[in-house]
């Protein structure tokens, strides 16, 4: 319904294993398994990007890294981080997790600057270099920060309904002048819908509420489309 043919899949497959209960590699098969079926049925193409999270220690979020590795011939296409905000959590941590996926020819996407400073987004773009950063609005606070990220051509994944539901987004006006910072630094960027089903969107419809709030243009729009293409991970 969405027009949808390339699709990335993320989800952390330690928080589905019953506190060890179930077999990490049994699950991460089984979701490629059920992703394939689907990939037959339906005229999509798609991948598995295997989630750490903020919560796991460093030794925790480097098994996840290694078993994105294992099956990176498989259907895995990348690795990502997200969960909740602790005290605990440092983002050099992840340079071994990040090598070890980059190593095996992953493509690194990390959540950060969604309701974290611009100086998190700084600490991720210097210490793991990733291709892609999930969300990353923050960065709009420092506009050295945004010149750094479209001269790295490091692209953000913008999700406009699921910033303004968590409120980490006031409204369709504040999420326009984000865009337009964007725009103005020259940071490439792609429009996201995040979790479809828990937030009833698909990345058709948030073109469409954004060209309904002028935010986005006919041209804007293609644009996306094509940044979206050229850095999915998926070949």
């Amino acid at each position: 319904k969405g027009n949808v043919t390339t699709m990335e899949i993320r989800f952390n497959p330690m928080l589905r294993n019953r506190g060890g209960e179930q077999d990490l590699d049994k699950i991460i098969f089984g979701a490629i398994v059920g992703m394939k079926k689907a990939c037959l049925e339906y005229p999509v193409k798609a991948g598995l990007i295997l989630m750490m999270d903020r919560r796991f220690n460093k030794e925790k979020n480097e098994i996840i890294a290694r078993k994105a590795a294992r099956f990176a011939s498989e259907g895995v296409v990348g690795l990502d981080i997200a969960g909740p905000l602790t005290k605990t959590f440092r983002v050099e941590d992840l340079t071994d997790a990040v090598g070890i996926a980059r190593k095996a020819g992953l493509g690194i996407t990390i959540h950060t600057g969604e309701v974290t400073g611009a100086d998190e987004v700084w600490n991720v773009v210097k210490l793991l270099k990733p291709d892609r950063i999930g969300h990353g609005i923050r960065s709009i606070d420092d506009p050295k920060l945004l010149d750094y990220l479209a001269k790295q051509r490091i692209v953000l994944e913008v999700c406009p309904t699921s910033n303004i539901q968590t409120s980490a987004v006031k409204n369709w006006e504040e999420m326009g002048r984000i865009i337009s910072q964007l725009k103005k630094h020259g940071v490439a960027f792609t429009i996201n819908s995040d979790g479809p089903e828990l937030l009833g969107t698909t990345v058709k419809e948030e073109f469409e509420k954004l060209t309904e709030q002028v935010i986005l243009t006919a041209s804007d729009i293609e644009v996306c489309t094509k940044i979206a293409r050229k850095a999915t991970f998926i070949k």
